[in-house]
């Protein structure tokens, strides 16, 4: 009842947020799992350079870029396969309606 009444906790524990918290979670595992045999230590900013901490995200960005990019393609041909398949659908509803009211029995 408390998150009914409170709308930070009712964002805090919708099910989708809980979701994707879940799922980064997954993710981070599997890329400090990566890293702990990629690199000798992690992660120190003090390690780095200004230029090379902003060259390094940047970097990682542009690669953010092309997959949200990719996603976006394949979502929209996904979504017009299903626009299709529903339109193949509905005419042949309509064709089962017609010959069932041709049909003399």
């Amino acid at each position: 009842m408390a998150a009914e009444k409170d709308p930070l906790l009712k964002q805090l524990q919708h099910p989708f947020y809980r979701e994707t918290d879940d799922y980064r979670d997954e993710i981070k595992m599997r890329t400090l799992e990566k890293a702990a045999v990629k690199y000798p230590e992690p992660f120190n900013p003090e390690s780095w350079t200004s230029d090379q901490l902003a060259d390094h995200a940047m970097a990682e960005n542009y690669d953010q870029s092309n997959y949200i990019t990719g996603m976006r393609n394949r979502m929209r041909k996904l979504e017009q396969l299903v626009e299709e398949k529903d339109k193949r659908i509905a005419d042949l509803e309509a064709a089962i309606r017609e010959y069932e009211g041709d049909c003399p029995f």
